[in-house]
């Protein structure tokens, strides 16, 4: 019997993005990557699982990753805009919690470096066939960390270590 598994990635902030990843045993089946304004992204997330995944039954495997935002003394991780980034990873968490989602909590610089390298590279998406046009930025750091969650925790295949289906 095939086992349906979903696995979201959300790289919260004034623009979020979110990402939507549906794997039938090791194949991924489906995707849907979208950017919004971070304050309509809440809801835009409980009408994704509403509309897609309120049957439990149907997708018993729940895996998320929400990027982690970790205060600093530069000047990013201060103001109104890093506050209300770090409000919406509380309330995407607590909803994907909700709906009985595994979520993890990680920086993107633990993923992805400025220098497009580390796990999560252009190459790493693109391979994975996630890779969306640059002004879809924020949907892509959401990708990243979907493939990411997909791969550590869910156990889903890399999309450069394995034939990918």
């Amino acid at each position: 019997m095939s086992v349906i598994f979903s696995v979201i990635g959300i790289d919260p902030g004034p623009t979020t993005g979110l990402a939507f990843l549906n794997y039938m045993d090791d194949k991924l089946i489906s995707k849907t990557l979208l950017q919004a304004d971070g304050d309509s992204s809440a809801a835009l997330l409980e009408m994704m699982l509403a509309t897609y995944y309120s049957d439990r039954n149907a997708v018993p495997k729940r895996f998320a990753e929400v990027e982690s935002f970790i205060t600093s003394k530069s000047a990013g991780t201060k103001g109104e805009a890093a506050e209300r980034t770090r409000e919406l990873i509380f309330e995407h968490a607590q909803i994907l919690q909700s709906w009985s989602y595994y979520i993890e909590r990680r920086k993107k610089a633990d993923i992805y470096k400025r220098d497009g390298t580390g796990w999560a590279s252009d190459k790493r998406l693109k391979a994975a066939g996630l890779l969306g046009p640059p002004e879809q930025k924020h949907a892509n750091d959401a990708a990243r960390h979907a493939l990411y969650a997909a791969v550590h925790d869910a156990r889903r295949p890399d999309p450069l270590r394995k034939p990918w289906k």
